[in-house]
């Protein structure tokens, strides 16, 4: 039975999320399901066949968005000068009445800001895009419902593609699901080894969640057995462009004929930029060359990956080549991996899986990963490459070095594709369309 899905994206034009829009909607579509796209960056997904819902829409009355929006400004008001930030601190550059005016304001709202969020907690949860702070599930849920009062298409069963960035209480989902009761399921990239911190799993309307862990899915069916939980297969957007990119091209002149030695994607502490720009400086110049793509999130950084990033933007290695901001152009991103001859993510703590995998697969590039976590076992599972500790420097130039030379042990790249391709993809978020929606 065909059902109206509501694809509902939180982050455009930062990391995967705009591939994976696309990939959802693509195979939603194929399976003969009308698509609703909810998301800042419609052309991500090929909006041929949907119903694209407006992002910004607001159907309130005037006075509610008038009152809605002066409540933010003063929000943003008390937050900027109660705690200090950088724009509400008085410069030399500034006029004096300017310096006077923020010195003023230095002095009297701090006070006022503490009793406020004291009283009030809720005045100063952030949107879905701002701080480090998770985002409360009911910004979606308004959403959500703001923007289906513009067309007389309703769904059957809403897929929220990012759980992580919400806040996981019980009480959170609970002032999500009495705004928005339509039933739902999410996409849990890096969920809690206890499956009861996340509140939304006792939620009616929540009828269960997608996880790219094996593991994970059977530990929350085990435990909320009236959910559908599955694992799905973590796939990505693979086409490369039709001829080579300027960026490809000028990297492979760069590399005069040295292996060329891929790091890319949103690049956060998890990323461990210190291990990296330590393992540029010690391998070989003469044989290896290194490509680093993608937006750098400074707000995560260590000081030791800052430290370590400052150092290399003083004195640049002969053999790297950088491009920090983010690629919205995912075959411009593979051209890069098609020019690559391993593929580095020796991530730090990193728990969960990553399209790397799916990308080094597909383009037979071998992979040198952390021995840890999902990642290190489907790397020896189905021998992409190598394995090492973090950190370890030493380790990893050995690695190289193999894997340069050649595999010791054939890659089982057809493998891979085959257990984590797109047809599965395509049946998991069938059987859970099937199972879903609509059901009471």
């Amino acid at each position: 039975m065909n059902r109206y899905i509501l694809l509902y994206n939180p982050v455009s034009w930062r990391g995967h999320l705009d591939s994976w829009t696309g990939l959802f909607a693509r195979n939603l579509r194929r399976r003969g399901h009308e698509v609703l796209l909810l998301t800042q960056n419609p052309g991500a997904a090929d909006g041929e066949g949907m119903t694209v819902l407006p992002w910004t829409a607001d159907f309130r009355p005037l006075s509610v968005r008038v009152a809605s929006r002066a409540r933010d400004y003063l929000r943003d008001f008390l937050r900027r000068h109660g705690a200090g930030m950088p724009i509400a601190v008085p410069g030399p550059e500034m006029s004096p009445f300017v310096r006077r005016r923020k010195a003023f304001f230095g002095a009297v709202v701090p006070p006022l800001y503490a009793v406020v969020e004291s009283l009030f907690p809720r005045f100063f949860q952030p949107g879905e895009t701002e701080g480090p702070r998770l985002a409360p599930p009911c910004s979606v849920a308004d959403r959500i419902v703001r923007a289906l009062r513009g067309t007389t298409r309703k769904p059957d069963l809403i897929i929220l593609l990012y759980l992580d960035m919400y806040d996981m209480t019980e009480d959170a989902w609970v002032r999500y699901e009495s705004v928005c009761p339509t039933p739902w399921v999410g996409v849990r990239f890096d969920p809690p080894a206890d499956p009861c911190r996340d509140g939304f799993c006792r939620i009616g309307s929540c009828r269960g969640a997608f996880f790219l862990d094996e593991g994970a899915a059977q530990r929350y069916a085990a435990l909320f057995g009236d959910k559908h939980f599955s694992f799905l297969p973590d796939v990505t957007d693979t086409r490369p462009p039709a001829s080579p990119t300027a960026i490809e091209t000028e990297v492979r002149r760069r590399s005069a004929g040295r292996k060329i030695v891929f790091m890319g994607g949103t690049i956060g502490g998890q990323k461990d930029l210190a291990t990296w720009y330590a393992l540029i400086r010690a391998a070989d110049r003469g044989r290896f060359f290194f490509v680093q793509a993608g937006e750098i999130i400074e707000g995560t950084l260590t000081e030791a990956d800052r430290a370590a990033r400052a150092a290399v933007m003083q004195d640049p290695p002969e053999n790297l080549f950088t491009l920090t901001e983010f690629l919205p152009d995912e075959a411009e991103f593979n051209a890069l991996i098609r020019a690559s001859d391993i593929i580095y993510a020796v991530y730090r703590d990193f728990r969960h899986s990553s399209n790397m995998l799916a990308k080094a697969a597909c383009f037979e590039r071998p992979l040198l990963v952390s021995s840890r976590f999902v990642m290190g076992e489907r790397v020896r599972r189905y021998s992409l490459g190598l394995t090492v500790a973090e950190g370890a420097v030493g380790e990893m130039t050995e690695a190289l070095d193999a894997l340069a030379k050649g595999p010791v042990v054939p890659y089982d790249f057809s493998g891979y594709r085959s257990d984590f391709s797109e047809e599965r993809f395509a049946d998991a978020l069938d059987a859970c369309v099937e199972r879903c929606a609509g059901r009471e």
